[in-house]
């Protein structure tokens, strides 16, 4: 739609997408290196996402939760590693971060102590088999969810990455670009951003195969036909959902920058706990009671993390920061 509209051969779209400039020999290269390093997110991501999941057959949702969180602060040493961004103790940009982070922290700590005092009360349970537990090795899987979250924190950095390798001139005012650009440039970057997500389903349906015959070779994961239609179902919801949580965390990245992303994400938290008080609603009164207060707490939490959005959002005219 939006090559009709604009009246646009497909071929010019990509040779903007893939930076403009070059003509000839030196035009295919800059494909093939453009898409090699689409290619290198697809298993950024992909490895992000298997770390994660290992980590999470060792230790709790609560505690994988509040390890991952500490891809913020993973996030914010890479841009100012990576992306040159200029980092101040005394500024508006750090006070935003710091109150975000003690969002975080009421979000995702008052499950994390809940879920420490039922691993008491689950030992204390004549019913309990500690052979069950063995194979758990909580500090391997608190190693894995904390390299996912810093590979994540490198997935969201690699957007940026990525733009300015394409367009070189705009390292030293990348901010200032995107809030000077016209609707129509702004539109423009939004359809090459969908477009850098187009690529990386396609580099991951084309070279994402060998992670499942790998994984499938050494047992670490076995793979399995589903077996019913609702595996399917589940399946094709899991994959749209996927979909469209990646679409949605590339145009944030692109209209905010990685660190603001980085800030946001843990909101979904306290949608979750909401989600798991009207799921379990017919419980008793008392874990009932336990869920309402941590919803609140987390819904605080969230406000902190939107207060901290604003106050880092709150540039300066005179200098660019996050």
């Amino acid at each position: 739609i939006y090559l009709r509209v604009q009246k646009i051969s497909l071929g010019k779209f990509v040779h903007k997408w893939v930076g403009g400039g070059a003509t000839g020999p030196s035009s295919s290269h800059s494909v093939v290196k453009v898409l090699g390093r689409t290619c290198a997110m697809v298993y950024l991501l992909l490895t992000a996402n298997i770390s994660w999941i290992i980590g999470l057959d060792h230790i709790s949702v609560a505690t994988s939760n509040a390890v991952y969180q500490l891809q913020l602060v993973a996030t914010v040493a890479l841009s100012v590693w990576i992306l040159k961004h200029p980092f101040r103790w005394f500024s508006l940009q750090t006070l935003g971060i710091a109150t975000s982070m003690f969002g975080v922290a009421l979000i995702v700590v008052p499950p994390l102590l809940v879920d420490d005092d039922d691993d008491e009360n689950e030992k204390n349970n004549d019913e309990y088999d500690p052979s069950t537990s063995e194979s758990r090795r909580p500090i391997f899987g608190i190693v894995m969810t904390l390299a996912s979250s810093i590979l994540w924190a490198f997935y969201q950095i690699a957007w940026d990455v990525l733009a300015l390798s394409k367009q070189p001139e705009n390292i030293d005012n990348n901010d200032v670009n995107k809030s000077t650009s016209t609707p129509k440039e702004r539109l423009e970057g939004l359809m090459n951003t969908l477009f850098t997500v187009a690529m990386m389903g396609l580099c991951n349906f084309l070279i994402g195969w060998p992670v499942v015959v790998w994984m499938h070779m050494t047992k670490l994961e076995i793979f399995e036909w589903p077996s019913s239609q609702q595996q399917w179902m589940l399946l094709m919801w899991n994959g749209w959902i996927e979909f469209a949580s990646d679409v949605s965390v590339a145009i944030v990245i692109y209209t905010t920058g990685p660190v603001v992303t980085a800030m946001t994400l843990p909101l979904s938290l306290p949608i979750s706990f909401l989600w798991d008080q009207w799921w379990s609603s017919s419980g008793d009164d008392d874990d009932t009671t336990t869920n309402n207060n941590i919803g609140l707490l987390g819904w605080f939490g969230a406000f902190l993390v939107l207060v901290g959005v604003v106050l880092v959002e709150r540039k300066p005219t005179t200098s660019t920061s996050f």
